[in-house]
């Protein structure tokens, strides 16, 4: 069973921004860098506690393709990004 994944707005801002800065370089490449990051946000669903700890209570998980990481804070049943 996955954790239950939160994005907080913050973080949905800085997906959109990249999104956008990817799209502007080259169509297509926006959508992309989202495909990854939905990616990165199911492997975290799906095994929290995998990732290393940035620092106290929050976790870091790289994305492969982009270079970006995503960091969330959670458990087993739910993850906040």
């Amino acid at each position: 069973m996955s954790a239950w994944v939160t994005v907080t707005p913050l973080a949905r801002d800085d997906i959109k921004a990249s999104r956008d800065f990817y799209e502007s370089r080259r169509p297509g490449l926006g959508m992309a860098f989202v495909d990854e990051v939905l990616g990165m946000f199911d492997r975290v669903a799906a095994n929290p506690l995998a990732y290393g700890e940035f620092e106290s209570g929050v976790r870091a998980a790289a994305t492969r393709v982009f270079g970006h990481v995503v960091y969330y804070r959670g458990d087993s049943r739910k993850v906040e990004i």
